[in-house]
């Protein structure tokens, strides 16, 4: 595959992007990843806001407990599909560099969800080498994870002038759904830092998926993986 027709590829899936996750993957994934024994996860970064009359609030036991509950489907993914798999949590020591890797990973996630047209001579997406984190973490790739969900509050009269500012604030410019709405991007990276694979979802907040409960978290991480190449 040319990296013309790559790049045509990668707009037609995340310009289809709703309900149903898009996703992203290289030529040669089944390949790439064939070489993956361990899977390094990387603790996800999950925020949860609550827009009312008065503006946003973030929820940070919530937010906390959908990233917890996102590892940790991730995890169990993984495990059922014969790789071996390392929880990355941040220490005093490498906290800093955690979290300029996953800064990356967001920016690239960004970059994967705005190929609405075809541009040639793009560089294929990549977070920089990894292979000093990789060896230290005895992996060979790594799982990244960022969302965030924007839940309306459901009495009340938002003003459109409110929405608008809350939303452009913190989700970009897309328009806000009555029942909220929810993005999430996953993606498999390798020690080289190339990105093998990605799923993403931004959609009005699902009743059954979601990220204020345990359960609909799980769903939520199942069907971003659900066309993981094995």
């Amino acid at each position: 595959m040319t990296l013309k027709r790559l790049v045509i590829t990668i707009a037609l899936l995340f310009a289809a992007a709703g309900c149903a996750p898009a996703h992203y993957s290289t030529h040669d994934a089944l390949v790439r990843i064939s070489h993956i024994k361990t899977i390094g996860i990387v603790q996800p970064d999950i925020k949860v806001y609550q827009l009312t009359e008065e503006g946003v609030t973030i929820l940070d036991e919530s937010s906390r407990a959908a990233a917890k509950s996102s590892a940790e489907e991730m995890a169990a993914f993984f495990k059922e599909a014969g790789f071996k798999v390392a929880l990355i949590e941040p220490t005093l020591k490498t906290r800093k560099e955690l979290q300029e890797v996953r800064a990356l990973s967001k920016a690239v996630h960004k970059s994967l969800q705005e190929f609405w047209n075809p541009v040639e001579n793009i560089a294929p997406p990549t977070l920089g080498s990894l292979e000093a984190i990789a060896e230290r973490s005895g992996v060979e790739a790594f799982m990244f994870m960022d969302g965030l969900e924007v839940h309306k509050e459901e009495k009340a009269a938002l003003s459109k002038k409110i929405a608008k500012l809350a939303v452009g604030t913190i989700y970009g410019p897309s328009a806000l759904p009555k029942q909220g709405r929810s993005r999430a991007c996953v993606s498999l990276v390798e020690a080289s830092g190339g990105v093998v694979w990605a799923s993403f979802r931004d959609s009005q907040i699902s009743l059954s998926e979601n990220f204020k409960e345990r359960e609909n978290t799980k769903r939520l991480v199942k069907g971003l993986l659900s066309r993981f190449p094995r």
